[in-house]
This record gives structure tokens, C-alpha cells and sequence, in this order.
């Protein structure tokens, strides 16, 4: 009985240790709104969808620790590039200039710049073509801005992610305020894995731990390995 047991247990080692291995396929959430797809030479692609797909992602599966593995992004950028610059003036009011540059070939008329002040009341909406002389309101302490990827030419009802920026504080005395804006299209629909969203391959699909909700979603198999 005990030797039973025993090559009971060595079995289901074996299968648990076979289950933790990479498995190239196709993935896909019960509501099939998100799908991963892994290739022999650990290449991924990771779509979600809502009527239309919003984020995506590339890159490689690389190997973490035992029985994990995680998404090395092809693109990891996250956030927004900004320079300030400013000069006193004798105008009554601060004004803002801001110098947008974009990659990925969007049209600046493409992004709205939301602006909010200290107390998060919106001030102005502009388009990318439309940031220079802006006049900020009177006794003014700080503001931030918000930019949304909004094409005017689409008939399409896709959603983008947007960015903040960070907060502007403004001393005393009026002001001349200079930003550059370096914006990445990518941004607007890349999804950014980090290595403690990890995946663990299972039997019939895999499960990726998302590191925000602090609990695991999982993925089934849908196609057999070619």
C-alpha cells in the first residue's frame, strides 16, 4: 500500500511539474473580452476588447521563478515626458504655452488637453493645434492637466486611455509658463505588464495574477499547440 502511495505521489509530481511549463497557444477569458496569444519562440500578443480592441500589448514570455513566468513588454513606456520653463511678466494674469510632439503619426487636433485647477474645477479644453497663450484664471495656485486621445475624423466609439500630468504650483506674481509635451501614441492603447503580474500555465488554460486587484484571472486554451 505504502509503495503505492508512493508512485501515486511521484505521478502527480510529474503532472504538476508538466502543468508549469509554457505552453504556446491561444487564451482567452470566459467573457472573451481579453486574449493572449503565445507562439513556440515565447513571443506574445495580448488584445482586450469592449465592442472593439482597446489595449494591446507585445513582447516575449520570459521565465520568473518556478512555475511563473511574466510579460516582458516590447513596450514599457508609462508615462508622459515633460519640460517647465517660466518667466515673470508684468501682465495682470499667468499665460501658458504649450509645445506638443507626437509619434506615431496622430494629428495634434487628435488630443484634448483638459485643464483643471487646485481645486479640480476645469478651466479650459483645448485641442493639441490650440495650446498657445493660454490665459489662466486669476489667483490661480496650481492646475494639472489631463490629455485624451480624441480624433475629430472617426466614426469609430472607441475609448482611449488618457494621462495626467503632474501638478503645476504657481508662486506669486504673474507668469509666462513654457511646456513641451512629448507624447507617444503608443500610450493611448499599450498595456504595461510588470514582472509581479505573473502567469502560471495550467492543464487546460493559464492563470495571470493582476497585481492592482491582488487576484488572478484566468485563461482557457481555445486552440491545440501546432
Amino acid at each position: 500500500m505504502k509503495i503505492h502511495i508512493f508512485y501515486l505521489s511521484i505521478f502527480f509530481i510529474f503532472l504538476s511539474s508538466c502543468s508549469q511549463k509554457m505552453t504556446p497557444g491561444k487564451y482567452k477569458t470566459f467573457n472573451n473580452q481579453e486574449v493572449i496569444s503565445i507562439d513556440k519562440d515565447s513571443s506574445f500578443s495580448y488584445n482586450f476588447y469592449q465592442h472593439h480592441l482597446i489595449l494591446l500589448s507585445i513582447g516575449k514570455v520570459k521565465h520568473l521563478s518556478q512555475g511563473k513566468y511574466f510579460f516582458d513588454c516590447m513596450f514599457k513606456d508609462t508615462g508622459l515626458y515633460l519640460k517647465y520653463a517660466e518667466v515673470p511678466t508684468e501682465e495682470q494674469f499667468s499665460s501658458l504655452n504649450i509645445k506638443l510632439k507626437t509619434t506615431g503619426g496622430s494629428n495634434q487636433k487628435d488630443y484634448r488637453f483638459i485643464f483643471f485647477d487646485q481645486a479640480y474645477k476645469e478651466f479650459k479644453d483645448l485641442r493639441g493645434d490650440s495650446l498657445n497663450n493660454i490665459r489662466l484664471p486669476i489667483n490661480i495656485q496650481s492646475f494639472f492637466f489631463a490629455i485624451v486621445k480624441e480624433p475629430l475624423n472617426s466614426n469609430s466609439s472607441r475609448k482611449y486611455l488618457s494621462f495626467n500630468s503632474g501638478t503645476y504650483l504657481l508662486n506669486s506674481g504673474s507668469k509666462k509658463i513654457s511646456i513641451d509635451v512629448n507624447v507617444n501614441d503608443t500610450l493611448f492603447s499599450n498595456k504595461v505588464f510588470f514582472r509581479k503580474d505573473y502567469l502560471k500555465f495550467t492543464r487546460h488554460g493559464l492563470k495571470l495574477y493582476n497585481s492592482k486587484l491582488r487576484k488572478s484571472v484566468y485563461f482557457k486554451k481555445v486552440d491545440v499547440e501546432k
